[in-house]
């Protein structure tokens, strides 16, 4: 099929539901029982490898409906005439699966570009334990086939935890990597998914507009509450200028009772003049960017 579009769309996207925060002492009856048990059918089948439970609580994976969510917003990708010509995937397991069910999904023969640059912020682990991320061994031994094990990321773990101090460097690296990945695409006619975090859909639209207000870092404590698991956010670049526009057609949400993957439009939007005027009327939450406790 042809492209419906000229030049590169770049997508942002979180990853899906995350095993820890739905059932969070999971590893631990793991470390205790020394066997993987499923006390609830949203737990996943089986664990995609061997590894230290220490390892899965700092790097988890995905549910069943995480996973089921994801391949049917790859099919959502399918059906706008966007499926991936390319993907990068933050290093976190939950990412790569989510990246996956999206290639499955969209029938994208993209393989998976690991770059560490995608990663959430560092500064969020300062008194956590810092993940231990699968090195390509390990992939490769659990049959992760979909990975381009010859790609030469842009970041090293190392230069995120071993130097990354605060907020204002993640938004740095962030867009240091986005830039990296539109050259080395440039020219092209392709469809670009970055599969990360919640801020990744955040800084996506940031990559692209320029905001009235400086960005204030503490909005990264609690994006979650307003982007979603696998909410996408997508962008249009313009005639093949390093200028790209939001384009809210490229995946529409998915949503199942209260849960719904749409990003909120009012917090997203946030600051940039010509995307404000197609906010949705109100937030689906209290309104976090007016709330007192997070005034300076």
């Amino acid at each position: 099929m042809a492209k419906a579009f000229t030049g590169l769309r770049l997508m942002g996207m979180r990853h899906g539901e995350r095993l820890d925060m739905q059932y969070p002492k999971w590893f631990v009856k793991l470390e205790e029982d020394k066997c993987y048990e499923r006390p609830d059918w949203n737990m996943p089948f089986s664990l995609p490898l061997i590894r230290p439970p220490s390892e899965f609580e700092s790097d988890t994976v995905l549910t069943l409906v995480g996973t089921m969510v994801a391949h049917l917003t790859g099919k959502g990708l399918l059906l706008s005439n966007s499926t991936p010509d390319y993907v990068y995937c933050s290093p976190a397991l939950r990412s790569i699966q989510t990246a996956l069910a999206v290639i499955e999904g969209s029938k994208s023969k993209a393989t998976i570009r690991i770059e560490p640059g995608l990663f959430e912020n560092a500064t969020l682990y300062k008194k956590k334990r810092v993940p231990t991320f699968l090195t390509p061994d390990q992939l490769q031994g659990a049959g992760f086939d979909t990975i381009d094990y010859s790609y030469k990321p842009y970041w090293k773990i190392t230069d995120i935890f071993g130097t990354e101090i605060n907020e204002q460097d993640y938004l740095i690296r962030f867009h240091k990597t986005v830039s990296n990945i539109v050259n080395a695409h440039d020219g092209q006619d392709s469809s670009i998914l970055l599969c990360g975090h919640a801020s990744t859909c955040d800084l996506t639209v940031n990559y692209a507009y320029q905001r009235t207000k400086p960005y204030d870092v503490k909005y990264l404590l609690r994006i979650g509450d307003f982007v979603p698991y696998c909410s996408l956010v997508g962008l249009d670049q313009i005639d093949g200028k390093n200028k790209f526009v939001l384009n809210k057609k490229i995946c529409l949400p998915i949503t199942i009772n209260n849960f719904t993957t749409a990003y909120d439009e009012k917090f997203v939007y946030r600051d940039v003049p010509e995307l404000v005027k197609i906010t949705n009327a109100s937030c689906r939450k209290n309104d976090f960017i007016d709330n007192a406790l997070y005034k300076d």
